[in-house]
């Protein structure tokens, strides 16, 4: 049974949000998802890890002005509820893939940013009839073999668990890796809050140990399938990355400009991972115009 760990969302991080809880079934959990604005054209945000959809506060904010704007919390993570269940990439594009046939969105654009790219991309391919635009930010939708050392030491057992979980030393670590401005006190406590306990850090240990390294990796036919098919998308396509990604770095922006060959792109030179953070006028600006 999932834990619940949404009773008393705080009031300060409920008005910085801007809106109110939403939830949908599916799997037996209760996915959480922000629902703004109006209009025929829906833009729906991915988060990746360690984040949540507070990362997309501020796109959210503008966008509502002229589109339906939504925004999912994955199973395991932000203020979506608990459970011990290890949910791989196949289940997370697969939840997607139901919120929107379940939701009927049409004029679909999937934006997503770090494992949320691979998970809108895998979307993407499976709802050809709904989809409008794709929209990616310092991510990856294929295999490769280029992961920092600081990654890959968050990916065994025992070590890999304590500071995942434990400790919180992914998230942490990444308000000093990912980012070249300095988050300020409320914004490091918004990204805090749905894992301020080890008990609720399981999505960021998870997302850690499904990135595939091997053959037999469990997601490795997922994601191989994912580039394969995202080869053949014959939709607009906006790349927007920050320069300065440790992880993500411009050899992985070089791969996927050669898997979507026709895709609009703006690399931003003074941008961390964290791109919309760093640039978010200009990330807005772009994506405003792309979506003319």
């Amino acid at each position: 049974m999932p834990v619940n760990t949404l009773d008393s969302l705080s009031a300060d991080l409920e008005e910085s949000l801007g809106f109110n809880q939403n939830f949908f079934k599916i799997d037996n959990e209760k996915m959480h998802y922000v629902e703004q604005g109006e209009g025929e054209k829906v833009v729906l945000l991915l988060h990746g890890n360690p984040t949540w959809s507070y990362y997309y506060r501020n796109l959210i904010k503008d966008l509502s002005t002229d589109f339906k704007v939504y925004s999912l919390d994955h199973l395991n993570c932000g203020l979506s509820s608990r459970s011990e269940k290890f949910w791989r990439l196949e289940d997370r594009i697969r939840h997607v893939e139901k919120f929107i046939r379940e939701k009927k969105l049409e004029n679909v654009t999937l934006v997503g940013h770090d494992w949320g790219g691979a998970i809108a991309t895998g979307t993407a391919i499976r709802i050809k009839d709904k989809l409008k635009n794709l929209i990616l930010m310092n991510t990856a939708c294929f295999f490769s073999e280029d992961i920092p050392k600081r990654i890959a030491l968050c990916r065994l057992p025992i070590l890999g668990k304590f500071l995942n979980k434990t400790i919180n030393g992914f998230l942490k670590a990444s308000f000093v890796m990912g980012i070249q401005r300095r988050f300020s006190s409320e914004e490091k406590k918004a990204y805090l809050f749905p894992y301020r306990e080890a008990s609720l850090r399981k999505g960021i240990d998870d997302f850690v140990k499904d990135i595939p390294m091997s053959e037999k990796h469990p997601s490795r036919k997922t994601l191989d399938l994912v580039e394969e098919e995202a080869r053949k998308l014959k939709i607009p396509v906006l790349l927007l990355w920050g320069a300065k990604d440790f992880c993500f770095n411009l050899g992985f922006f070089e791969r996927i400009k050669n898997i979507f060959p026709h895709a609009k792109s703006r690399v931003f030179e003074n941008a961390n991972h964290y791109v919309l953070e760093d640039e978010t006028e200009n990330c807005i600006k772009e994506i405003r115009e792309f979506l003319k």
